[in-house]
């Protein structure tokens, strides 16, 4: 089905001057200019701790939070432990920003120069068009066979492997690289992943879990050199769809 529209010799289109236009998606804010996010149904601000959810500062707005999350970590408190969450009327709590994000985003909202400079013009962007494509990966990190990854935790002083739900510690660690074998021999030696949880350990006793169950044997297995069971999609079996057919009355 075609609709033919006729021309409507009342209406007139002016011409725009698209010269001094801003491309899409860029804001056009000025120097110094601040920036305050407002959620609705929020009463308060919060700057908590982590992981003691220890509350360091309250706002009402978050105009006022910036200067506040800025000078903290300028004060040489690890910005991996800033938390900016939102407080509703009911007391609900609404996690917004945390860890180096949130103090770049505070700089930014504060007033403080864009990170990147000012926005590229496509001129100034690199040519690609000699580059070969087809063999490219997208979204994976090149790692060599075997290669093991190490995992550090801000403000941990060892691991633990420990068993759920009877909190009961196996074998603690001074890094994660021994602690990938170790978890990988105590499912191959018959006991359920479900059962496994790996901590940190911070030098008050403060613990907290990083994985656990199945997710913590693959996350082990992977980090301790052996291929990624998914990085090649290839091998993965083909889904098979069941087909009906019907028959007319």
């Amino acid at each position: 089905m075609h609709t033919k529209l006729d021309p409507d010799d009342d209406l007139e289109i002016p011409e725009f001057d698209f010269t001094n236009a801003i491309r899409p998606g860029r804001i056009d804010c000025k120097s110094g200019g601040k920036t305050e996010i407002c959620l609705e149904g929020t009463v308060e601000y919060q700057l908590r701790l982590l992981p003691s959810t220890k509350v360091i500062g309250r706002f009402i707005s978050t105009l006022d939070a910036w200067p506040a999350i800025i000078a903290a970590a300028k004060s040489g408190r690890s910005p991996r432990t800033l938390s900016l969450d939102a407080i509703g009327r009911g007391g609900e709590r609404w996690h917004m920003a945390a860890g180096p994000f949130l103090v770049r985003s505070a700089e930014l909202n504060n007033g403080g120069p864009h990170p990147n400079g000012t926005w590229p013009d496509e001129d100034d962007r690199p040519d690609t068009s000699l580059l070969d494509w087809s063999k490219a990966v997208i979204g994976r990190r090149a790692r060599k066979p075997g290669e093991k990854t190490e995992i550090f935790i801000d403000g941990a002083v060892g691991y633990a492997l420990r068993l759920i739900p009877s909190n009961k510690v196996l074998a603690r660690f001074e890094s994660t690289l021994d602690a990938w074998p170790v978890i990988i021999a105590t499912v191959e030696g018959g006991r359920s992943p479900r059962t496994l949880s790996l901590d940190w350990v911070a030098a008050d006793g403060f613990t907290g879990s990083i994985s656990a169950g199945p997710r913590l044997e693959r996350w082990a297995r992977h980090s301790n050199g052996e291929p990624n069971p998914y990085s090649d999609r290839a091998a993965l079996p083909s889904r098979h769809v069941a087909e009906t057919s019907g028959v007319a009355g």
